[in-house]
């Protein structure tokens, strides 16, 4: 009879929490105008009942509902309504998120309510609206996102967003809010360029090796591209409003940044690491099962933060490099070098005030954080000498 190999070497798994998604970060809301279901009447004509009837609208009461592909937002909406429009957009990226939210706004409601309306019954991170509702709405909207951790994406065919000397128009009012970014459309566009944008960057893992992308000079899948003019071009970027034009051989994203200058994978990034940084410390408070308020305690948190960091580095969002930002006292210097691509100190217990001891809070916690940069365009000088 064989003894298990155990007795010598004993090998257990342990498979680390998968990170709570329920502050919604991977999911998307597109908010749209309440629809009354309506079914085919008794005896109606061939052409009427040839129709498209909206049998499965979705009311004030339900307010908002999950989808997980196009054809059944086709199916519920129809496949001439923006949600349609939208959802394609969103599930044609690859990678996309698994969910998209769809809700319903009432008549003379305010766009802020509906959308408060929506997060009282799910979480989600990125919002767009419908573009039958004004630009009116939409800042109205952008208003209501930047008091949120969201992501708030909107296309506008306003004209004066191509003209240079035009300081009244949609994208320039929006130059105000950080979470929002702008597309410049011609008005016979339909598509959702935001809703591509957003499902490309929110369907990304920043846990995942290698997964941390570029959104400017991405193609969209799905997507029209613009036919603007090189004036026009400069006069849109210059007001950090997007476009998806054809440049060079192919349609990309340019230059894929927030109303305030911010790229917009980056703005992801740091919701992202704000979430998940904090999942991590409390899985590492929770999974320790009691753990002692010393610097072994603390050490042992900095340590768990520390493994999650790695996998962020891995991604390719944070890298290796000098500190260029000023002097955080206990935590960085001006002119470092972050060898990992971040720095964790964690205060020395003693620094506790006794409420703070008797109140059972560890000591406070410094990460510094070096993004990795991306390249979007350069310059190359290459002579001939024949």
């Amino acid at each position: 009879m064989s003894l298990p190999s155990s007795i010598i070497v004993n090998v257990q798994t342990d498979i680390p929490p998968f990170i709570d998604t329920s502050t919604g970060q991977n999911t998307a809301l597109f908010l749209t105008e309440e629809v009354v279901a309506t079914t085919p009447d008794e005896g109606a004509g061939s052409e009427e009942t040839a129709q498209y009837r909206n049998t499965n609208a979705i009311d004030l009461e339900e307010r908002i509902r999950p989808y997980y592909d196009a054809n059944t937002v086709g199916t519920d909406l129809g496949p001439d309504s923006g949600a349609y429009s939208a959802a394609v957009a969103y599930f044609s990226q690859n990678p996309h998120p698994r969910t998209l939210y769809v809700g319903v706004r009432g008549e003379g409601e305010a766009v802020e309510e509906a959308l408060g309306a929506c997060l009282s019954k799910y979480q989600f991170y990125g919002v767009v609206i419908d573009h039958d509702m004004s630009d009116e709405d939409a800042m109205k909207a952008a208003a209501w996102v930047q008091a949120q951790i969201m992501l708030y994406g909107r296309s506008s065919s306003d004209p004066g967003i191509y003209d240079p000397t035009s300081d009244d128009d949609f994208a320039y009012e929006l130059q105000a809010m950080s979470r929002a970014f702008a597309y410049a459309r011609e008005d016979t566009m339909t598509d959702y360029p935001e809703m591509a944008t957003i499902s490309r960057t929110i369907g990304v893992d920043l846990r995942m090796p290698g997964s941390a992308i570029t959104i400017g000079v991405q193609p969209l899948q799905s997507i029209q591209p613009s036919g603007f003019t090189q004036a026009q071009f400069h006069a849109i970027t210059k007001k950090n409003c997007n476009v998806y034009q054809v440049i060079g051989p192919n349609p990309v994203v340019f230059p894929g940044v927030m109303a305030n200058g911010l790229f917009i994978e980056d703005q992801f990034g740091i919701d992202f690491l704000q979430a998940y940084i904090t999942l991590l410390a409390i899985s590492g408070i929770e999974r320790s099962r009691r753990l002692s308020q010393t610097d072994q305690g603390m050490n042992f948190l900095v340590g768990y933060l520390d493994t999650g960091l790695v996998q962020v580095v891995a991604s390719g969002f944070l890298a290796p490099g000098y500190w260029d930002a000023a002097t955080i006292n206990g935590v960085v210097e001006n002119g470092e070098l972050l060898a990992k691509g971040y720095k964790i100190i964690a205060a020395p217990i003693r620094s506790l005030t006794p409420d703070q001891r008797a109140a059972g809070f560890g000591s406070n916690i410094g990460i510094a954080l070096k993004g990795s940069g991306a390249i979007h365009c350069l310059n190359i000088y290459m002579p001939f000498n024949p």
